[in-house]
C-alpha cells in the first residue's frame, strides 16, 4: 500500500487531486453536518405557538423593508478601509512565484481578504491539488520564521516554530497553531492511505499600529475519522464578530453561522440534515461512463450519495427579527422525481406532480421571530414561462401565500417600487465602500 505523509506530489491520477481538495473541505470546514431528530420543525425553530399575522401584504412589505434597511445600516465600510489598504499594499510587496511558500501565502492572503475560515484552514493543512504540507512535520517545517519588508526586500528571521509572522509598513500579521490531531483514511479504490495532521487551534491576528483590525480563531475536533467538528470566530475592527460552527458524524450533519455588531446578533443561519454514513468518504465514490473512450471511471463526488440517502433536513435564516424557516422530509425524493420523469406524458404534468410533492413534503415559512407571527408560507406552483430563445416552457415557481389567502410571486412582492428605501440604503452603502487600487 502506498502511504502519503507530509509532502507528497499528487501525480497519481486525476481522482487523487479531487481527494486532497475534498479532504480539506471534509476535515476542517465541515460545511454541513450533526444527527438530526425526526421532528424537523422543532429543529428548525418553528414555534409551537405560531399565529397568523393580521397585517396585510402591503404592511408586511413596509415591515420587511424596515428590517432590511436597519440591517444594512449596521455596517460602516470605513471600519475596514485601513485593513483593505494594508492588504492591497502587501500584495504589491510579494513577488509572484510558483514555490510552496507562495502557494501557502496565497491561501493566507485569501483568508485575510475574504475573512475566510476555509482558506485559513486550507493554509494550515495545505491540502491543495498539488501538494500536502504537514505543519507539524519536523522534516518539512512551514513555520518558525518572520518576514519583514524593509522597503526594498523581505528579510527573514527565526521565531517560534509554530508561528509565522509578516511585518510591513505599520502592519504585523501573526499566524500560529497548536495541538495536532491525526486524521487518516485508506482509499481502497486508489490503494492509498492518506494521513493528515490537523492543528487543534489556529489563530490569526493582523494589527495596524498595535491595534487588531482582523482576528480569527479556528478550533477543530476529530473524535474519530467519522466524527468531525469545526468552530471559527472572525473579529473585525468596528465591533463585528462573524462566528460559524459545524459538526458531522455517522448520523448526519449541521452548520450554523452568525454576525454580531457590538454584541448584538444581527444575522444568523442554521442548517441540518439526517443522513447515514456521509462522513465515510468511501461512500463518495460514484461510477460514470466516459463515452469518449468508452470506459467506466470512479471519482469522488458526494452529491449523488447525498441526494440518494438524505432523510430529512431543516434550514433557518434570521435577519434581526425576521426569519425564514424551512423543514422537509426528503427521503426517497430523488427516486420519486426520477419516476415522475419516466412516467409523465407532458412537461406540465411533470411539474404539477413535483409541486404537489414539494408542497406535501416541505414546510417553508416567513415569520417575525419577536412575536411568533407567521407572515406567509412559500408554496410551489407550475408556471408557463416564455422568451425569445427558449420559446414557451413550463417550470416550478415559488409563491408567497399569506394568511388572508392572497398570493404573490417573489418578483411581484419584492419589487423595486415597494422596496425603494432598501435599494437606496444598499446604494449608499456601496458608495461608501473604500476604493483600493492594487
Amino acid at each position: 500500500m502506498r502511504r502519503r505523509k507530509s509532502i507528497y506530489p499528487l501525480k497519481l491520477i486525476d481522482n487523487m487531486k479531487r481527494i486532497s481538495s475534498l479532504l480539506a473541505l471534509a476535515l476542517v470546514t465541515a460545511l454541513t453536518l450533526v444527527a438530526c431528530k425526526n421532528d424537523t420543525k422543532q429543529m428548525a425553530g418553528i414555534p409551537d405557538d405560531l399565529v397568523d399575522s393580521t397585517l396585510t401584504p402591503d404592511e408586511h412589505k413596509e415591515n420587511i423593508e424596515e428590517i432590511a434597511v436597519n440591517f444594512v445600516n449596521y455596517f460602516d465600510p470605513a471600519d475596514t478601509e485601513d485593513l483593505l489598504v494594508s492588504i492591497a499594499t502587501l500584495s504589491e510587496y510579494i513577488p509572484y512565484d510558483e514555490s510552496e511558500y507562495y502557494m501557502a501565502a496565497k491561501e493566507l492572503g485569501l483568508g485575510v481578504k475574504n475573512f475566510s475560515a476555509y482558506h485559513f484552514t486550507m493554509f494550515a493543512t495545505r491540502a491543495s491539488e498539488q501538494i500536502v504540507i504537514d505543519l507539524t512535520d519536523p522534516d518539512a517545517p512551514l513555520g518558525g520564521f518572520c518576514l519583514t519588508f524593509d522597503g526594498e526586500e523581505w528579510v527573514e528571521s527565526e521565531i517560534d516554530p509554530d508561528m509565522i509572522q509578516i511585518v510591513w509598513d505599520n502592519a504585523v500579521a501573526t499566524f500560529s497553531w497548536n495541538g495536532s490531531e491525526k486524521w487518516q483514511h485508506e482509499f481502497k479504490e486508489e490503494d492509498l492511505l492518506v494521513s493528515v495532521k490537523v492543528p487543534s487551534t489556529i489563530n490569526f491576528s493582523l494589527k495596524l499600529d498595535g491595534v487588531e483590525h482582523l482576528g480569527m480563531t479556528i478550533k477543530t475536533k476529530l473524535s474519530d475519522k467519522y466524527t468531525i467538528a469545526c468552530d471559527s470566530e472572525v473579529r473585525i475592527y468596528g465591533g463585528y464578530v462573524l462566528a460559524a460552527g459545524s459538526d458531522a458524524d455517522k448520523k448526519g450533519c449541521s452548520t450554523s453561522s452568525s454576525i454580531s455588531k457590538d454584541g448584538k446578533k444581527i444575522f444568523g443561519t442554521y442548517a441540518a440534515v439526517a443522513i447515514n454514513d456521509f462522513t465515510n468518504l468511501d461512500n463518495w465514490y460514484t461510477e460514470y461512463y466516459n463515452e469518449w473512450d468508452e470506459e467506466y471511471y470512479k471519482e469522488l463526488d458526494p452529491s449523488e450519495y447525498f441526494a440518494e440517502n438524505i432523510k430529512n433536513g431543516t434550514a433557518r435564516v434570521d435577519v434581526l427579527n425576521l426569519s425564514v424557516i424551512g423543514a422537509g422530509d426528503f427521503k426517497g425524493m430523488v427516486e420519486t422525481l426520477d419516476r415522475y420523469d419516466e412516467t409523465t406524458e407532458s412537461e406540465k404534468e411533470f411539474y404539477d406532480k413535483v409541486c404537489k410533492l414539494l408542497n406535501e413534503k416541505v414546510d417553508l415559512i416567513l415569520i417575525y421571530n419577536c412575536s411568533n407571527e407567521k407572515i406567509a408560507e412559500v408554496v410551489f406552483q407550475t408556471t408557463l414561462y416564455g422568451d425569445e430563445y427558449w420559446g414557451e416552457y413550463y417550470g416550478l415557481e415559488p409563491i408567497l401565500l399569506f394568511p388572508d389567502g392572497s398570493k404573490y410571486a417573489f418578483e411581484d412582492f419584492f419589487n423595486e417600487q415597494a422596496f425603494g428605501d432598501l435599494f437606496n440604503a444598499i446604494y449608499e452603502l456601496m458608495n461608501k465602500l473604500p476604493i483600493v487600487v492594487e
